[in-house]
């Protein structure tokens, strides 16, 4: 089977773009949602995201709705749509809800920690300083995700990690 390869940056939407300060003199039907298009962790193909920089609003629910995360060493993320008066819609909040439940389910700790912790990283629009921050955080799991330090070598990583899941397809 061929791999195609997606390359993307993306720090979220520009809010201004997508609600113009003045209301357009026609009704708007629809939403805009960044689910659309959107990789899913239950997808029939391996879906493997290389985070890096800035990874803001809807480009964390995108790294988040990956199945691996390969992310760079410097990594800013986060879902801060909170900060802007929206909610994470794009599947953000509960990718990131399933990540806190992976994290925590040999500990018994019962549902109501990860509920907390994510509350608290979404409500606050809380940011990661770096890739180990976003482990400690619950945007990446550290059971199945990877951190690079070599920027060069992250899209190879990632390529490696789609290769050895595309097994289980």
């Amino acid at each position: 089977p061929g791999l195609e390869i997606e390359v993307y940056d993306s720090a979220g939407a520009l809010v201004t773009t997508l609600y113009p300060p003045d209301p357009p003199p026609y009704p708007v039907k629809g939403y805009f949602s960044v689910a659309i298009g959107k990789p899913h962790p239950g997808s029939p193909f391996p879906v493997i995201t290389a985070p890096h920089g800035l990874t803001l609003g809807g480009g964390c629910e995108i790294t988040l709705g990956g199945q691996v995360r390969v992310a760079y060493a410097e990594l800013y993320a986060g879902l801060v749509e909170v900060g802007v008066g929206l909610v994470p819609a794009g599947g953000g909040c509960l990718f990131l809800l399933q990540n806190m439940i992976k994290r925590i389910a040999k500990k018994n700790m019962g549902p109501t920690p990860p509920v907390q912790q994510a509350f608290e990283l979404i409500g606050y629009g809380k940011v990661s300083t770096s890739a180990a921050d976003a482990m400690e955080k619950g945007i990446l799991n550290p059971k199945n995700d990877l951190v690079v330090f070599d920027k060069d070598d992250q899209i190879a990583r990632a390529k490696d990690a789609a290769l050895a899941r595309l097994a289980d397809f």
